[in-house]
């Protein structure tokens, strides 16, 4: 089989970093197997990047601001200028070798000025089969990435709550009833890397009728794994002596990933046991991880992109907290849970699929805060901690392992070609 998978790049972003996972778990057994991305920015073999020279360079930056900046002009606020992605700006990659001579073509994450509209409908005029995995819910909305307590997707859209001018024939509206004739020509096979985005697809108008199959991403077990964790936090300059609290997000500052429950929560500590200041520590990583206003002493880290480093980071801590209201299957969980570092989050979108609530986690109640710390706490005082650790391993291993996923996509494939 040729499969050839499209995401906007191979590894920047949550999204990119999980296509990029399954392209090298794939390729490892399909050796004929692609990625085709707008901006390579790694040197893999079979990764083909479309914009190498300085002018294509900086066609993707016009084509990304192009989008954003058409976007901006209806926007209601500041807060939703990247929610939203109308996709009418892009490129025509149906008449590249590699989706020409695919069996397969496999979509990921293809907005941010990469694939419009119109090369999605030039895509399935290919008559090829094709298979969207959805990293995140635009797939099948009138343009948001995540809805929120928002159901229009459900009937049509419209009246959304990102425009500045909303109405039952807003833009939403139309770029949905766009989707729904294009997808309507064609072959599409949508995968929810989630339980909780497959049940969003199904429910939705645009998909609701397609065929919606439940498949993981994949995980490096030989790089996210267990290590001696006073080892690290030497090799790091952290303390041995603290209970260290990790957290990261692409970008703190993004209130869907919830990192001031975090912080409510850490204040909620502070005033009720007033001598954690002295014995917890928080790490942060990702965009925007300087932290002024936490009770307690705070490890910020760089802006990480080598796996390797990234996995001592959940190593060293005795717990990942992930306070996101909303996400599909943050790859931070699955990272931490394969290094044995138990998690504690919100019980919503994907999660559950990943944290078995008081076996290798704890499932807070959605924006409880005090529910939170009685999970920071269930970690700190659980009795058997290195059997809780063992179940962090072995859920990995058994569901996300890079031999796991792609057998099953593998299979899948062989289904739509049959």
């Amino acid at each position: 089989m040729k499969i050839t998978i499209v995401n906007t790049t191979d590894i920047r972003g949550g999204a990119a970093i999980a296509a990029f996972r399954l392209f090298k778990a794939l390729r490892d057994r399909l050796p004929e197997t692609k990625m085709l991305v707008s901006e390579k920015l790694t040197d893999t073999a079979n990764v083909v990047g479309h914009d190498n020279s300085s002018w294509q360079r900086l066609m993707i930056k016009f084509r990304f601001y192009l989008e954003r900046i058409s976007f901006i002009l209806r926007s209601d606020s500041r807060d939703g200028w990247f929610a939203f992605s109308p996709a009418n700006t892009g490129r025509d990659i149906s008449r590249h070798p590699d989706i020409q001579n695919a069996d397969i073509i496999h979509l990921h994450w293809i907005n941010g000025g990469y694939l419009s509209l119109s090369s999605l409908k030039k895509l399935i005029k290919t008559g090829k089969p094709i298979v969207w995995t959805l990293q995140d819910m635009w797939a099948f909305t009138g343009g948001c990435h995540y809805t929120g307590t928002c159901t229009n997707f459900e009937r049509g859209c419209g009246d959304c709550k990102y425009l500045k001018f909303r109405s039952g024939k807003d833009l939403s509206s139309r770029i949905h009833r766009r989707k729904m004739k294009i997808f309507s020509s064609g072959n599409i096979n949508f995968i929810g890397s989630s339980n909780w985005m497959a049940e969003s697809a199904r429910r939705s108008s645009l998909a609701g009728k397609s065929k919606v199959t439940v498949l993981p991403n994949p995980i490096e077990i030989e790089i996210y794994k267990p290590a001696d964790k006073n080892a690290i936090r030497d090799r790091l300059g952290l303390p041995r002596d603290k209970f260290l609290i990790l957290s990261g997000a692409a970008n703190f500052k993004d209130k869907r990933k919830g990192f001031h429950y975090l912080l409510q929560a850490l204040r909620l500590m502070a005033e009720t046991h007033p001598e954690i200041s002295g014995h917890f520590g928080l790490i942060t990583f990702g965009k925007s991880s300087d932290v002024n206003d936490s009770p307690i002493t705070v490890y910020p880290q760089a802006y990480l992109k080598d796996d390797n480093e990234i996995a001592q980071l959940y190593q060293a801590a005795d717990v990942f907290v992930l306070p996101t209201l909303e996400d599909n299957l943050p790859s931070t969980v699955i990272e931490s849970l394969a290094c044995g570092t138990p998690v504690v989050a919100f019980n919503t979108g994907g999660i559950p699929d990943m944290v078995d609530h008081k076996s290798n986690g704890y499932l807070a109640e959605l924006r409880n805060t005090e529910d939170i710390v009685s999970g920071i706490s269930w970690v700190e005082n659980h009795p058997d901690l290195n059997r809780i650790r063992e179940n962090c391993r072995t859920k990995v291993v058994l569901n996300f392992s890079p031999e796991v996923v792609a057998t099953k996509y593998m299979s899948f494939y062989r289904t739509l070609i049959q």
